[in-house]
């Protein structure tokens, strides 16, 4: 039996204050969502895929990974041709060409890279309201760096714990100390 959910389940607002990852179920199979990024341009990406022909597939039959080598310049009709193939997406990565980036996390989450703060806002309330949900900027900023959050439809945001784990943009020496000041190491 499956449960009513929403769209995004949690946040989680990075160190160099212009990036998040935000929580989704089978992220691979909502990248449609990037179709609201259509007023992007794609400077370069990387995605590897294993084809899918689904229900007709053979359970013996394995497909290798291969490197997607065709040239999109329009998210729109990069996000077009990914849904029209049978692909299982294993890795995704996007650099747009205002220097935006996206990748694609292990199945439950997306990280957003933005050039500020206020894109990185604007970005998480354009996302938000696509479950209907209402985000405020202030709301954004009073969220903690490195700290996952869980959502509502309301648009609140609530602690997971206060633990902070880091992020890519923490220096050796940071995540260093910081296992020596946490109890889990």
């Amino acid at each position: 039996m499956h449960h009513i959910s929403s769209l995004f389940n949690s946040i989680e607002l990075y160190s160099n204050h212009n990036s998040f990852d935000i929580g989704i179920d089978h992220s691979t199979n909502n990248l449609w969502i990037l179709n609201h990024l259509n007023f992007l341009d794609i400077q370069s990406y990387k995605i590897y895929y294993k084809k899918n022909t689904g229900y007709r597939q053979r359970e013996s039959t394995k497909y290798p990974t291969r490197l997607l080598r065709k040239k999109f310049d329009k998210t729109r009709d990069l996000i077009t041709y990914l849904m029209e193939k049978g692909y299982d997406i294993i890795y995704c990565e996007i650099l747009f060409t205002n220097n935006w980036r996206f990748k694609l996390g292990t199945y439950v989450d997306m990280h957003f890279y933005t050039n500020s703060t206020q894109e990185r806002n604007q970005l998480i309330i354009k996302l938000f309201s696509l479950q209907g949900s209402i985000v405020k900027n202030e709301v954004i900023n009073e969220l903690q760096t490195n700290i996952a959050y869980i959502t509502d439809l309301e648009g609140k945001f609530k602690a997971i714990s206060s633990l902070i784990l880091p992020d890519e943009f923490w220096s050796e020496e940071d995540v260093d100390n910081w296992k020596k000041t946490t109890s889990l190491y």
